[in-house]
């Protein structure tokens, strides 16, 4: 099985209007762990294609968020309707995305 690395996940993100958003654990959410999906512009899940392969939705592990926040990569950008927490790139998360390779 393939992994997908933190840094294809900022050159995910990096597609203008992507979204990571971050479903909570319990006590203060539904689920047993935090869940973070890739969302695209309209709000519905990231499929990601490869050949004919495809993935949706797209999870992004937990700890690769928290490690994009501690770089400044990304920010809390607001709630959906049901209170997740939406997170946006920054600037040096666009920048750092570029120096990657770019958006994919």
């Amino acid at each position: 099985m393939t992994s997908v690395s933190s840094t294809e996940f900022l050159r995910v993100l990096a597609s203008p209007g992507r979204f990571a958003l971050l479903y909570p654990a319990f006590p203060s959410g539904k689920l047993k762990r935090e869940v973070v999906l890739i969302k695209d512009a309209a709000g519905h899940d990231f499929t990601l294609e490869l050949g004919f392969y495809k993935v949706r939705p797209v999870e992004m592990p937990y700890s690769i968020l928290k490690d994009m926040q501690a770089q400044s990569y990304v920010s809390e950008d607001g709630q959906d309707g049901d209170g997740n927490t939406i997170f946006r790139l920054t600037a040096d998360g666009n920048k750092a995305a570029e120096e990657a390779g770019g958006a994919i």
